[in-house]
């Protein structure tokens, strides 16, 4: 590390070259915030425009329920035979229902993936999952009672 004396560097802060400098890199740092800013609008506005193309499908909460424990035993490898209705409460059920629908029954996770990377995608993915689970709300309300 390379040390200073106090002195100097009050001295070099008040040269005409280092206040260019400060100059110049306000504008720079204010360009790229007004661009960070835009890219992270277009991030949102894009996924705004993509929850017009999800269609969730209205199916019996019945046909859900076994779709879904059908589903959790796949994803934990068959394991778990026991896996029924009884062996889970009914918020947990409700809760792998909604999840279910979104990560399977929607092209939810794919228009995850166009977005990753992107500026802003921590706040877009955060309004894209609360939209989402609106429209879920809206075709299957008994779930979130």
């Amino acid at each position: 590390m390379k040390l200073y004396k106090k002195d100097d560097v009050d001295e070099y802060i008040n040269t005409k070259e280092f206040q260019t400098h400060l100059e110049k890199r306000k504008k720079r740092v204010s360009s790229s915030l007004s661009s960070a800013a835009a890219r992270k609008q277009n991030t949102i506005n894009y996924i705004n425009s993509m929850l017009d193309e999800i269609k969730i499908k209205k199916i019996n909460i019945n046909s859900l329920r076994r779709l879904t424990l059908e589903n959790k035993k796949e994803w934990f490898f068959e394991q778990n035979d026991y896996l029924d209705e009884t062996f889970v409460d009914d918020t947990t059920m409700k809760r792998w229902m909604i999840n279910y629908v979104r990560h399977v029954l929607t092209n939810y996770d794919y228009i995850l993936s166009t977005i990753k990377g992107k500026f802003g995608v921590s706040e877009a993915y955060i309004l894209f999952k609360e939209k989402i689970n609106n429209k879920i709300r809206e075709i299957f309300p008994e779930l979130f009672e």
